[in-house]
């Protein structure tokens, strides 16, 4: 019997210990985009842009997402999804946009741009806002039925409307021979003091017809 005692009394021991390592912010990387949850939301809001799924994105942006959790910064978040996907530093929405109006080029089709963000959950949560882009955006009025963007799904949605609206202009001046496609990834970051990041990254392939 009382090896019994020390037994349980070991076990309870060991117990404590790890609820008090758990409860001391140790970070790490969690939860994740529904990505059936954003396709509704944009399909509430009238869109139809095309979603895929697409293993890559979100390996790596779960990459970027444990340097945000080990580090605490923010910063590289962008490099490293930009590494992964194989995305230049410079290969950025804006200016693949711009390119395609001036020059009429399309981009090679099968290749990929994309944009990722880092947004603190706080942040997140307590948005009710389109903010500046979403209210200058062509289609802002899918936006707004999209209601406060205060989740990664949201979020993600809302980012790939504003996206889809200007690039519905190139898919107009191609004749609709090219056509684009858009893939979505998060992760949660949390640091060792205990704040947490949205790690979220969206995607634009072009595809011909």
């Amino acid at each position: 019997m009382k090896w019994k005692k020390w037994i349980a009394l070991a076990l309870s021991a060991v117990m404590a210990v790890s609820m008090l390592t758990a409860c001391g912010g140790s970070g790490g990387v969690s939860g994740s985009l529904n990505v059936s949850k954003m396709t509704d939301l944009l399909e509430d809001a009238g869109s139809d842009a095309v979603i895929v799924r697409e293993n890559k994105l979100s390996t790596a942006v779960t990459a970027a997402a444990k340097n945000v959790a080990s580090s605490g910064a923010t910063g590289s978040a962008s490099r490293i999804v930009a590494e992964n996907m194989g995305w230049t530093v410079t290969n950025v929405l804006g200016e693949l946009i711009n390119d395609i109006k001036n020059s009429g080029a399309i981009m090679s089709i099968g290749t990929s741009v994309g944009i990722t963000y880092v947004v603190e959950e706080n942040d997140l949560k307590t948005n009710t806002g389109l903010g500046l882009l979403g209210y200058l955006a062509s289609n802002r009025e899918q936006i707004q039925k999209l209601g406060a963007i205060n989740t990664p799904e949201a979020f993600a949605a809302a980012q790939i409307l504003m996206i889809d609206g200007a690039l519905g202009t190139v898919q107009d001046i191609s004749g609709n021979a090219v056509r684009f496609s858009y893939n979505a990834a998060a992760k949660k970051a949390t640091t060792s003091s205990d704040t947490s990041y949205w790690v979220i990254a969206i995607e634009v392939k072009a595809s011909a017809l």
